[in-house]
């Protein structure tokens, strides 16, 4: 009984203590962080000025205040990449996002170059991210317009595909042969022919006959058989006859790259003379002088 006002003194202290560490603490820390919150804030600030110049609008005060605010909510979900999309969607972009739910942003911070697309045609594109994935927004933001075309000819895997695979100007090519195709079984044939020749199978492709007379399967086997017997025909030269593949080889790039060495040539010369002529002063000026 003797020990219990010790005891209960002891343990007043350690609680004083153990308070006075968290204060100090909580003051250091506000301290800390007020620094990064102003920071936070002018970059929140900054990508609403982007976003302005993007949409050709300003906000009121008010109105700038919300859009501040549901910005920083999201940064604090989604990341930096939110900013990002912000400032590549405009405010049309916000106002999306307060209409169709957290998916905007979720999509957007993904894939900030198609944040635009997304902002401008939700309707459109929202219901197909959600179905197919970002791929949607990777393709708009290469080929503005194209999916509608990819998913009605090639499908949601189409979609996808030419996301990750199908460079800018095939895609367009593909898309304006598809539309001309006689069958669906030909829409399918030209995709598969494609994956297998790539640009050179779309090279030979005649594409004056097709736009007036239509896309075939004929036409596809015609063309891919010479894309593909090009192909062969190299790899076997290259194997069977190294020295002549190389000679072949170096004579294309010589035709291609003559335009450019020519006159890298005629500028060579010129500078090699105009560094001769001032060390040949130089060198004359050393010798009278001597």
């Amino acid at each position: 009984m003797t020990n219990m006002p010790f005891r209960i003194t002891k343990a007043l202290r350690i609680a004083t203590l153990v308070g006075a560490l968290m204060a100090l603490s909580t003051g250091a820390s506000q301290a800390y962080i007020a620094p990064a919150v102003k920071v936070g804030a002018k970059y929140l600030d900054n990508a609403l000025e982007i976003a302005s110049k993007v949409s050709w609008k300003t906000l009121t005060p008010a109105g700038r205040k919300l859009a501040l605010t549901q910005l920083r909510n999201t940064v604090v979900k989604h990341g930096d990449e939110a900013i990002l999309a912000a400032r590549k969607g405009g405010f049309e972009l916000l106002a999306v996002a307060e209409k169709h739910g957290d998916d905007v942003w979720k999509f957007a911070s993904r894939v900030p170059s198609g944040a635009r697309a997304l902002a401008m045609r939700p309707r459109e594109l929202l219901p197909l991210t959600r179905r197919i994935g970002t791929e949607v927004l990777e393709l708009e933001a290469k080929s503005p317009g194209i999916t509608r075309h990819v998913v009605k000819n090639f499908g949601d895997d189409g979609v996808r595909y030419f996301a990750k695979h199908v460079p800018t100007r095939d895609a367009a090519r593909l898309v304006g042969y598809v539309e001309k195709a006689d069958s669906p079984a030909t829409r399918r044939m030209l995709l598969d022919h494609y994956k297998k020749g790539g640009t050179l199978f779309l090279e030979k492709l005649k594409w004056k006959q097709i736009m007036a007379g239509g896309l075939s399967a004929g036409a596809i086997t015609a063309a891919y058989q010479i894309s593909d017997g090009i192909q062969e025909g190299l790899m076997t030269v290259a194997k069977s006859s190294p020295e002549t593949f190389h000679i072949t080889a170096s004579h294309t790039i010589d035709r291609l790259t003559q335009p450019i060495v020519v006159p890298a040539t005629f500028l060579g010369i010129g500078l090699a003379s105009i560094w001769l002529f001032r060390y040949y002063r130089k060198t004359r000026k050393r010798t009278v002088h001597a």
